[in-house]
């Protein structure tokens, strides 16, 4: 270590070390503040925690050479006298003996600017300096050389009067901070040494591309000592958390709580849907108001919805801490848009389809389906020109995929067979003139058929089917790390519009999650087919008819299925809770749970499937509290299926108990930890 090193100086390089992604960010703002561009007024803006104020201290660390001056304004100035008084401090060393007014200031800054090669002024946390915004706008920058450049920061865009200003409609510059790619994420993860890919996984999906989120993940995996990460994990809390953050934001935001909320359960939103699931009706005026909140963008097809980052924690922190209204909420919104599918014109009936499944995916189907929206993608054929990188993308990308196991589907080898055979089967997007992402969707004629009776993957299927009528393939998917995790959803939004009609659709996949994912759209199992992809993984084969009904036709409503007999579900949970603690740390127990889900629908009404596990962990940390055997019961179950501790034997002799009482208890405390979870579901 340099000695001579000050703290400050140890601190931007920590800053540095752990930031990763912005490249494109920061390429634009050194170009529009060093390069001989006309003066603008730069101005990054974003949610909270998405890293504004990183990104301006990234800034000023990439030109040290450069005369750059950071000001927080995190306590806001109420007085242009405050602003001042910080820049003289700031300016001290350079302009000497200067009175603190604002002319003198800004003739010291030009100055300054002329002899050093331009000033740069970093303003964070704009948005607290509302009460002198017409002081800088109007009297003080007008003094400046167009030599001072200028780089702001705040959660919202700069009001309408900025722009209406005179002189500054064409000044302002604004760049909106969107969320980490999937492969920064990863780049991120690696830097703090979390290397496991299934950790790695269950982050990149919980963080949505946030980055204070991200952080508080990595810090919980790293001080847990790598400990599994729950899908329920900090949800309840970290939810909460940002929720209050977000709707904190303005007056605002907490005036329109009750319409934030119901606006978190669509894919898109207009006056009409939202009023129908709110508790509170708006009017013309003031839905034109909600919309103008920071949070509320367009949507794809010209209406609203919240941004994408926000709407899935908002959504989760509405269910988990209002089950009963979220129910009812979602319950009356599937039943608005199936109505509205029955008249809605051709053209629109895809949209309402998006709306519909938004409404019944959750946790890792919803982010493979709904993800992003802020990256821009065309769509066209693939050519014989786009195969090699097709090839290369797919044997990359099929090793990011769960189980992350090597390739053994080994499909690359016939993909230019299967494109000579139908070309127009496969579709790619780009963004600008780079390929993101391609997926094919095959129409199994006699001719495919022959082709895929000599891959070893799909004989089976083509010799135990026989030509069916209208019937196609989903082969295969897949995208660039770079524009994920919004090329993979555009994907998945491209192959449902796509099978919405009028096909028998198959499918073949080892992956869970898009196994998972394709079930929420109605397909079902064919249990003939009993392939393995990798040890303890088997490939799925599923199906889903639709050559006499639509897409929005199979998808089943979650709530309204009827409420299930609870003596049924009580005599089914302590074998399911064996076996989902059996496999706490493996596939197996999440795969017990989306049974349990299947099975008993209406469990959807109370929680998600992703949040059970921390359902679980409640009603062991309750049972604890009943009795002195209950808490014995508790701690055996924590103590082997959740910690492993170790043996059976070990755990018996912590508690001085024989063999034969041991495993007594533990058949009992299954059905304590039964009745104790069904007690959290339903009666507290």
């Amino acid at each position: 270590m340099d000695y001579q090193m000050r703290i400050g100086q140890l601190l931007s390089q920590v800053e540095d070390q752990w930031f990763v992604g912005r490249e494109h960010e920061l390429g634009m703002l050194t170009n529009l503040t060093f390069s001989q561009h006309d003066w603008q007024f730069l101005h990054v803006c974003g949610p909270p925690g998405i890293g504004k104020t990183t990104l301006l201290k990234k800034f000023r660390n990439m030109h040290p050479g450069r005369r750059i001056y950071y000001f927080s304004g995190l306590a806001g100035y109420r007085e242009p006298e405050e602003f001042l008084r910080d820049l003289h401090a700031a300016l001290k060393g350079e302009i000497g003996q200067v009175p603190m007014d604002g002319e003198s200031l800004a003739g010291a800054l030009n100055t300054l600017a002329a002899e050093r090669d331009g000033v740069v002024l970093l303003l964070d946390t704009l948005d607290q300096w509302a009460p002198i915004h017409m002081w800088l706008r109007e009297h003080w920058i007008p003094q400046l050389s167009i030599r001072v450049r200028f780089i702001s920061a705040a959660r919202y865009r700069l009001c309408e009067v900025w722009h209406r200003t005179p002189g500054w409609t064409d000044m302002i510059y604004e760049l909106p901070l969107g969320s980490l790619s999937k492969k920064e994420v990863q780049d991120y993860l690696r830097l703090r040494g979390i290397h496991d890919n299934l950790l790695q996984h269950a982050i990149g999906n919980d963080c949505k591309g946030i980055p204070a989120v991200l952080l508080i993940l990595c810090k919980y995996v790293l001080e847990n000592r790598h400990v599994p990460l729950d899908e329920g994990f900090p949800f309840r809390h970290l939810t909460q958390l940002l929720s209050k953050r977000l709707l904190a934001c303005s007056d605002s935001s907490a005036e329109f709580r009750d319409q934030l909320r119901a606006a978190s359960l669509f894919w898109w939103f207009d006056y009409h849907l939202l009023n129908e699931v709110c508790h509170q009706k708006l009017t013309p005026a003031e839905f034109y108001h909600f919309c103008q909140l920071h949070v509320i963008e367009r949507s794809e097809n010209g209406y609203w919805r919240i941004n994408d980052m926000l709407r899935d924690w908002m959504s989760r922190e509405y269910q988990l801490f209002n089950p009963d209204d979220f129910a009812a909420a979602a319950k009356k919104g599937i039943q608005v848009l199936r109505e509205r599918l029955k008249t809605a014109p051709v053209e629109k009936r895809l949209d309402y389809i998006y709306n519909l499944l938004h409404f019944i995916q959750d946790g890792v189907p919803k982010s493979l389906s709904f993800a992003g929206g802020g990256i821009k993608f065309s769509c066209r054929q693939i050519e014989a020109q786009d195969l090699p990188a097709v090839e290369s993308m797919f044997s990359r990308y099929i090793l990011t995929l769960r189980p992350f196991a090597d390739d053994k589907w080994q499909q690359v080898q016939y993909i230019r067979e299967v494109w000579q055979a139908e070309p127009s089967a496969f579709t790619g997007i780009w963004h600008g003139n780079q390929l993101a992402g391609f997926v094919s969707f095959l129409p199994l004629h006699e001719r495919m058929r022959q082709l895929f009776s000599r891959n070893p993957v799909y004989r089976p299927y083509v010799e135990h089917s026989g030509l069916q009528d209208k019937e196609y393939l989903i082969w295969l998917i897949s995208s660039m790390p770079e524009y994920d995790p919004d090329a993979t959803s555009y994907l998945f939004r491209y192959l449902f519009s796509q099978m919405t009609e009028d096909k028998l659709v198959t499918a073949l996949s080892p992956f869970p999650d898009f196994i998972r994912m394709l079930k929420t759209l109605g397909f079902q199992e064919l249990p003939f087919y009993q392939e393995d992809y990798a040890e303890e993984v088997p490939f799925q084969l599923l199906q889903l008819d639709l050559r006499n009904r639509d897409l929005s036709a199979a998808l089943q409503n979650p709530y309204e299925q009827q409420t299930e007999d609870c003596e049924e579900l009580r005599q089914a949970l302590p074998k399911a809770l064996k076996h989902i603690l059996t496999h706490y740390h493996q596939k197996e127990g999440e795969e017990t749970i989306d049974s349990l889900f299947a099975t008993f629908p209406a469990l959807r009404q109370t929680l998600r499937p992703g949040d059970f596990k921390f359902c679980l962990l409640q009603a062991l940390s309750s049972l604890e509290k009943r009795s002195e055997e209950d808490r014995i019961l508790s701690h055996m179950l924590k103590m082997f299926y959740i910690q492993k501790t170790g043996s059976h034997e070990k755990v018996a002799s912590q508690f001085n108990l024989s063999a034969s009482t041991y495993y007594r208890y533990l058949k009992k405390s299954f059905d304590k930890l039964s009745q104790e979870l069904i007690h959290i579901l339903y009666d507290s």
